[in-house]
């Protein structure tokens, strides 16, 4: 279950980031991780910042409620503690126009 705080301690972040990472099998933890660093670069280099947007890491490929959930926590660490966070997810194409 996802907890949704507008404003927290430390303390209180690093809790309810410990109770989701007792909750993850062993194959996840390692995205986890890297998900809560990221959020730790983010808050360091983007403290000042009204928006941050980010690249949405692509879901994963099967899909079923424990994979969906799984998905939506690793986003929910990915963003704690940001004021506004915008994840852009693109096609996985690139288009280049050229006008001249």
């Amino acid at each position: 279950k996802a907890v949704v705080s507008t404003q927290s301690t430390g303390k209180e972040e690093e809790e309810r980031i410990t109770v989701r990472r007792s909750q993850l099998p062993t194959d996840q933890l390692l995205a986890m991780d890297t998900s809560v660093k990221l959020n730790q670069l983010v808050k360091e280099y983007s403290d000042t910042a009204s928006m941050v947007m980010l690249n949405m890491p692509p879901p994963p490929q099967y899909k079923d409620a424990i994979t969906d959930q799984n998905y939506v926590e690793y986003l929910d660490v990915l963003t704690e503690g940001l004021p506004r966070v915008l994840l852009v997810r693109g096609s996985g194409t690139e288009v280049v126009t050229v006008y001249s």
